[in-house]
């Protein structure tokens, strides 16, 4: 299943993802487990604008890795916000709980995204 694509112009907008303030734009780069061997369900550009956050939850029966390309604000680690900034790799196992918030008035927090299953 060899592609080439643009990520969509317009992203899919999650208000209160989680709970948190705000939304969040989500810019898929694959499209769910099909694209992904079935070992995943998310690869995606994640966005937070200023003051936006993804609220505080829990992963069951996968994780999550976070790679930080812009922006600065905090993420929560082993129940403490730590701050993050470009080039920063972030991680949640199976079963932990983590968040992440834009606290930055200036310029938007933009990751890459990728959820594996754990099993």
């Amino acid at each position: 299943m060899a592609f080439k694509r643009k990520l969509t112009e317009e992203p899919v907008v999650k208000e209160h993802f989680q709970g948190g303030a705000g939304h969040l734009d989500i810019y898929p780069i694959l499209n769910g487990p099909d694209e992904m061997y079935h070992k995943g369900r998310v690869c995606s550009i994640m966005k937070l604008q200023p003051g936006c956050e993804i609220g505080r939850h829990r992963h069951e029966g996968d994780g999550e890795v976070f790679y930080v390309l812009s922006g600065h604000g905090q993420y929560l680690l082993d129940g403490q916000y730590v701050p993050v900034e470009p080039g920063d790799v972030l991680f949640v196992d199976d079963g932990e709980e983590h968040a992440m918030r834009n606290d930055d008035d200036t310029e938007d927090l933009v990751c890459v995204a990728v959820v594996l299953y754990s099993k």
